[in-house]
This record gives C-alpha cells, structure tokens and sequence, in this order.
C-alpha cells in the first residue's frame, strides 16, 4: 500500500502562510519597525539583495536579532507590501554554510528609497 498524496492547495498555502507572516509580525513589531527604516539605508548602497544579504546588513548596522528566525520573512513581505523592494523572480545561491548554498530569491531595491532617508 502507497502512502497517501500529499494534498497540494495553492491558495491554502497562501492562506497559511500569510497568517504564520501576522502572527510573525504581532511577535515582533517593533522590530519589524526597526527593520523597515534601515531598508532604505541599505537600498542606497545597492541595487539588489538577497534575503540573506539583508539580514546579514541589517544586523551588521545595528538591528537586533528578532524573536523568531521566522521574522526575516516577514520582514521581507513587509518590505514588499511597502513598495521598498520587489521580485526580480531571479535566485542565487545563499552563501551561509547553515543555508547548504540553497537557492533564494534576489530582491530589487525600488529607485524611490534610493533617495530617502
């Protein structure tokens, strides 16, 4: 006997995920606050970054680590919702030997957070 398949539901996926990104964000507003004013700060030292690029620079330049490793995610669609960044549906090898070079997403700084801040 087979094990049964697994249910596969885009737009229950979506639902889960944009409700483990609310209860994420509840968990760590004011740092997802913190992460979002330092965003147009990177974006004037570059184009484009990876996730991974962000967390590395962002904590570099002062942001604390969050309550959860979920955050960054967040902090990522956040991003997104706000207009700072967008998709270049582009992917690179992540570079932290805890992330076993997998691919991620390469994010686009939007030319109007160049000149703010």
């Amino acid at each position: 006997m087979s094990a049964p398949r697994p249910q596969l539901d885009l737009f229950k996926g979506k639902q889960a995920r944009d409700a483990g990104i609310e209860q994420t964000s509840a968990t760590n507003s004011a740092w997802l606050a913190l992460g979002i004013a330092l965003l147009p700060v990177m974006a004037r030292t570059r184009t484009s970054a990876t996730g991974e690029e962000m967390r590395v620079w962002l904590t570099e330049h002062g942001l604390p680590a969050p309550k959860s490793p979920h955050a960054w995610g967040a902090l990522t669609q956040h991003a997104v919702r706000c207009g700072i960044i967008r998709d270049t549906m582009r992917t690179e090898r992540m570079r932290d030997v805890r992330s076993h070079a997998r691919r991620t997403p390469v994010w686009e700084f939007i030319n109007t957070w160049r000149n703010h801040g």
